[in-house]
């Protein structure tokens, strides 16, 4: 099985930002939806936390950025997902921050998604090279 990514560098370049959303839930569908209509409209922020509901499912949510260096892509796929077929991913969008959304508690530094954030910085970190002893720590 191959999966080939159709990427142009202009998309890249484009102002083509995308509103990512991380939300605790299965969801049978790849389409576009009104995000801005439906879902950030009712969205409202108390003691830094976002507040927003998902089919009555109370959500609490915060802004996490990638690290400067980096940047998300949003890659979208049109058919079923077969086994052993050929896939092809088009971009979608790019982005540089998401909302990390919890159904059943406050997001907090001991969630999978801001560990990955601050993994990302470790291991920028232990592959780097060392150009001087003057930067190893004995």
């Amino acid at each position: 099985m191959s999966i080939r990514l159709q990427i142009s560098k202009n998309a890249l370049e484009s102002e083509n930002d995308a509103d990512v959303h991380f939300i605790p839930a299965s969801i049978d569908g790849n389409a576009n939806t009104k995000v801005d209509e439906y879902f950030n409209s009712y969205k409202s922020i108390e003691n830094g936390l976002q507040i927003n509901a998902l089919r009555g499912y109370p959500l609490k949510g915060i802004e996490i950025d990638l690290p400067d260096n980096m940047q998300g892509l949003v890659l979208r796929e049109n058919e079923k997902l077969q086994m052993n077929a050929e896939r092809e991913l088009k971009f979608g969008g790019k982005f540089d921050k998401f909302t990390y959304w919890n159904y059943d508690k406050n997001p907090s530094e001991n969630d999978s998604y801001r560990k990955a954030m601050h993994w990302l910085k470790v291991s920028e970190a232990l592959h780097s090279e060392i150009t001087s002893l003057d930067d190893v720590k004995l």
